[in-house]
């Protein structure tokens, strides 16, 4: 099935390299989008310090850092006997000339996606493409590096304090209403999201439990019509459902780590959870590819608004 809100889309290899190594780590009991970046740090290049974002995030390794072939030849560094090397993927933007919907096979129905047409048979659309990387514990003979200043972690109340702003100034543009028998949902046609009050929320973690449940409805509103107008009529565990849940339960991830509350124990990996999602991958390979994209722009959305709040606050206040 196709969802011709999103990009047109080609790249059915890559999409099943992402969805294998996903659906690997689910098998081994880890749920990618529910690990946490807090402690060790985002995925990074070696050589650039660029931290890896989107899909590469359920890739790749916690502060793990890597090095593509070339880099590594370029450092004068090998890679040791045995090296594996993992995907990493990247969208290309590009337009290309195709035949009318009704000339297609119905594979190839399902491999395109329409974002603009700006002639009757000229579209544009975003390839997607993956290029290999090697862990450099790995590698061998690397140059030594300059000492680095560690990053020092915002205590405690400075990181609750940034996930409640982001709550405070989101609730200006979409109603959040708790109450003691409200089970955690967003309701597109009111445009309200539904949350059980603080004391419902018990244990160790009971504050990044609460914001886990919180920023994944939160996620969930970015898909209104007057925002990014992403979500679809659709019942509990259909295609359209099952892809809305997958961006929810990522987005909620990333603001996490945004604020440095993410961390493993927040959510249980219950069996009946990971069953869920290896068979809608298994049916999908699409499916996470497609879930991490629309959550990284959601996030991407929901801080701009959130700045958006905050500046004009500040205009106002030094009037």
């Amino acid at each position: 099935m196709s969802d011709k809100s999103d990009k047109i889309f080609f790249g059915s290899k890559v999409s099943q390299i992402v969805t294998d190594r996903i659906i690997k780590k689910l098998e081994q009991g880890v749920i990618p989008w529910r690990q946490s970046w807090t402690s060790s740090g985002l995925p990074v290049n070696w050589e650039t310090k660029r931290p890896y974002s989107g899909v590469n995030l359920l890739l790749l390794d916690p502060g793990a850092e890597y090095l593509t072939f070339n880099q590594i030849k370029k450092l004068g560094a090998r890679l040791k006997k045995g090296a594996k090397a993992l995907p990493v993927v990247f969208w290309k933007v590009d337009t290309i000339e195709i035949e009318k919907p009704g000339d297609k096979t119905q594979n190839e129905q399902e491999e395109i996606e329409v974002v603009e047409e700006t002639e009757k048979t000229i579209k544009t659309v975003y390839l997607l493409r993956y290029y290999l990387v090697y862990d450099v514990r790995d590698v061998e003979g690397l140059p030594k590096r300059k000492g680095q200043q560690e990053k020092i972690q915002p205590d405690y109340t400075h990181r609750t304090q940034k996930a409640l702003t982001i709550v405070k100034e989101w609730s200006k543009i979409c109603t959040i209403k708790h109450g003691s028998n409200y089970t955690p949902s967003y309701c597109p046609l009111t445009d309200t999201i539904y949350m059980p009050t603080f004391d419902k929320f018990v244990g160790a973690h009971k504050i990044e439990e609460y914001f886990s449940t919180i920023f994944h409805e939160i996620t969930h509103s970015t898909g209104h019509r007057n925002r990014l107008n992403r979500i679809k009529h659709s019942k509990y565990g259909d295609w359209h459902y099952s892809l809305e849940e997958l961006t929810a339960e990522i987005g909620s991830a990333m603001l996490l780590n945004i604020c440095g509350l993410d961390v493993p124990e927040v959510l249980d990996n219950n069996a009946a959870y990971i069953s869920y999602w290896l068979e809608q991958l298994r049916n999908d390979k699409t499916l996470v590819v497609r879930a991490a994209g629309r959550a990284e722009k959601a996030i991407e959305y929901i801080l701009e608004k959130v700045d958006e709040k905050q500046d004009k606050q500040l205009q106002q206040a030094s009037a």
